[in-house]
């Protein structure tokens, strides 16, 4: 090999890994920032969770669907609890059928301003078991003015156990999305973990 194809070899090689090396950081730079992006995402979806009382629950029993929405608690594993009358269609719905959907959003945002969460999840009649976690997170969420109405009827365990018409129900997420904003077009639903 002759001096001037060494230098040129030598020179191509450098350009190359200067190349490889542009691309790795470039790479590493768009990884990170899509990481704080899903995060800010995730931090926006717990704090519409947070701030709102309602949820939309959708239940489907025989192909025929069904909302309503209800008040809600929530636990540090955002699981969702709601009390419900047994009676109730969606009650009845969820006995047929636990696969659920529900979104929580303030109706009272700007077009402009409006985002939600959008969850799959299934729901279920809790157990004996589950009651001292899903009283501790309804009376984590004190603030509400249905919480204060049927506090001493909700303070009482044998309002979920006994023959009575209230039960707590519980919904454990699968899926949670929220809408990105950022893209200019339209908003895209993106999916993000809250745990």
């Amino acid at each position: 090999m002759t001096q001037a194809s060494f230098s040129s070899f030598n020179s191509r090689s450098i350009n190359h890994r200067s190349g490889v090396l542009f691309f790795s950081y470039s790479l590493v730079y768009l990884c990170y920032n899509f990481y704080v992006h899903i995060m800010d995402l995730t931090q926006r979806a717990k704090q519409i969770i947070e701030d709102n009382l309602y949820l939309t629950l959708s239940t489907c029993s025989q192909d025929t669907p069904w909302s309503t929405p209800l008040w809600y608690a929530v636990d540090d594993k955002y699981n969702f609890y709601f009390i419900s009358d047994l009676a109730s269609l969606h009650v009845l719905n969820i006995k047929q059928n636990s696969s659920v959907s529900f979104s929580i959003y303030n109706s009272q945002e700007k077009p402009d301003d409006v985002n939600g969460v959008q969850i799959k999840g299934t729901a279920h009649e809790i157990g004996i078991t589950e009651i001292p976690q899903a009283l501790t997170a309804i009376f984590k969420k004190a603030g509400s003015e249905l919480f204060k109405l049927r506090l001493k009827e909700w303070n009482n365990p044998k309002t979920y156990t006994e023959l009575t018409k209230f039960r707590i129900y519980k919904l454990t997420t699968n899926e949670v999305y929220i809408l990105d904003t950022s893209v200019l077009e339209t908003d895209k639903r993106i999916q993000v973990y809250l745990i």
